[in-house]
């Protein structure tokens, strides 16, 4: 299979810009890294505008329909989007961290090179020009660097429609998950009450209260080694940020450091929370889980016999909690929350028949959550397959 530099079927490359006092309340929407979501489209959760004749004096930066945009520098560069007719807006604009690219469609289908452009080995060539360490980016030359499988137009178009579709079956898998999740949030504080207000007055402890009598919350292994094939599974705060799905990939390490660990090996009884980095992130242990160790960014909840642990879960998961670790982060290196902290958590407690009807109906929600997880893992991996097959030249 031939290729072509991405440089030979671009019209026009560009950044943008912001006014010299920044973004202001009002006018044209203006977009930075973080309007990117990574899944080739835009969030709005955090708007950005410039005035509106200063995006009309703007020379360079206004995004039109199939503009391909580029993050240039920061933690996310290389995330790309694609301005396709679902983008809301009829005017917007860049700022100075965004490229924008316009293909020429007499040599190339814009979508083609989008998705190319977002796949790994698009991922990789575009990150073959990052260059600086504290705040490193890629340069206008990166569209050199960047070889585009070469197919006619027609070709190019045929592909793109089949690589759309497949991405709109697992976006289909992902809104599936978040409303499933918002479900349970939902059935959560119907049945308790907002755990800010305690509308139904129920008895108020702290986390420590919880926790198994002849156990203590901890966190796990501080120096972990190297990745041996044969060791312990190890779960790190990336796995509980993913909710410990089937398709975790553990690190493993050796049995002779994990045994310096053996207050923090894995039980059963646990709910586990990241304290280094995402902090609040919460999952609950499953049998396979057990005799695993957990990283020094987890904190290990093991759950006493007599108190529902899918209730202390969804408990810590809820806005007041999350609130709560949030404002008692400390930032040294990095955000870590500390287990004096974490034991001193607010929980209110609801009598055991209530908290039982909320884990009968919660098994039943969180059945249905599963089998979208695993829907989504399908649909991940046939987009990738599919996109492995368009590129290499292999339909």
């Amino acid at each position: 299979m031939t290729t072509i530099p991405l440089s030979a079927v671009l019209l026009e490359l560009e950044s943008g810009r912001r006014p010299k006092g920044g973004a202001v309340q009002s006018g044209v929407p203006s977009l930075g890294a973080e309007h990117l979501d990574g899944l080739g489209g835009f969030a709005w959760h955090s708007p950005k505008y410039v005035p509106v004749d200063f995006y009309a004096g703007l020379p360079t930066g206004r995004i039109e329909h199939e503009d391909i945009l580029v993050v240039k520098d920061g933690a996310t560069t290389g995330k790309v989007s694609f301005v396709n007719g679902s983008f809301p807006f009829p005017k917007a604009a860049i700022n100075e961290h965004v490229f924008r690219l316009k293909v020429d469609p007499k040599k190339a289908c814009a979508r083609f090179v989008f998705r190319f452009l977002a796949s790994p080995q698009g991922q990789q060539q575009i990150l073959s020009d990052f260059r600086g360490a504290t705040v490193g980016g890629i340069s206008r030359g990166f569209v050199e660097k960047v070889d585009v499988p070469r197919f006619d137009v027609d070709e190019q178009e045929r592909l793109a429609a089949i690589l759309d579709k497949a991405d709109g079956v697992r976006r289909k898998r992902r809104e599936a998950i978040k409303l499933a999740d918002d479900l349970l949030r939902a059935t959560f504080l119907e049945m308790f009450g907002d755990p800010v207000t305690n509308p139904k007055r129920w008895d108020v402890g702290v986390l420590d209260d919880v926790v198994d009598s002849d156990d203590t919350l901890n966190y796990g292994v501080v120096q972990p080694g190297d990745d041996v094939p044969d060791g312990v599974p190890l779960i790190r705060a990336a796995e509980v940020v993913s909710g410990l799905t089937a398709a975790s990939n553990f690190k493993r390490i050796t049995s002779e450091i994990e045994s310096q660990y053996e207050r923090s090996r894995i039980r059963g009884n646990e709910v586990l929370i990241v304290c280094v980095g995402s902090i609040g992130a919460v999952a609950e242990v499953r049998s396979q889980h057990v005799g695993h160790n957990i990283a020094r960014a987890v904190a290990r909840v093991p759950v006493s016999g007599d108190i529902e642990r899918e209730f202390v879960a969804d408990y810590l998961r809820t806005q007041r909690v999350q609130n709560y670790f949030i404002n008692e982060t400390r930032t040294v290196s990095q955000p870590t929350l500390n287990i004096k902290q974490i034991k001193q958590t607010p929980i209110y407690l609801p009598d055991r028949p209530a908290r039982k009807r909320y884990v009968k109906t919660r098994l039943r929600i969180t059945a249905a959550l599963e089998r979208c997880h695993l829907a989504a893992v399908d649909s991940e991996a046939l987009f990738n397959s599919l996109m492995q097959r368009a590129f290499t030249g292999r339909q």
